[in-house]
């Protein structure tokens, strides 16, 4: 019989086996979040999960929002969804990309604005 386990660890290894699918190595990942791969492989195996805070990390890494990140790693179901409803998930999250790259222009407009005082 399986063990019921946390939806934390089941989200924290969907995420680390999206971002492997993506070419990111788990001593990669390690370094990312400032942890060991010793617990990545936990991570991994599924008997730890990644903190809200490492979750912020990898998408502050990534520069994706962490909405975003999430449905990537986890797209709601659309078994039962209809054209209107995929386009406006399509629609949010191109939405939600053009708000991160204008997000992190004005980061780097501030930054450069610090620099010449």
């Amino acid at each position: 019989m399986a063990k019921n386990r946390p939806a934390s660890i089941s989200l924290s290894h969907d995420v680390l086996m999206w971002l492997i699918g993506r070419g990111s190595s788990q001593a990669e990942v390690a370094r990312m979040l400032g942890v060991s791969e010793g617990y990545i492989s936990l991570v991994k195996s599924r008997e730890r999960a990644l903190t809200v805070d490492h979750l912020a990390a990898l998408a502050d890494c990534l520069k994706l929002p962490l909405g975003a990140m999430l449905l990537q790693v986890s797209p709601p179901p659309n078994k039962n969804m209809t054209p209107e409803t995929a386009e406006l998930l399509d629609v949010t999250e191109r939405l939600i990309h053009q708000a991160d790259k204008a997000a992190a222009s004005m980061r780097e407009h501030l930054e450069v604005a610090g620099k010449k005082r």
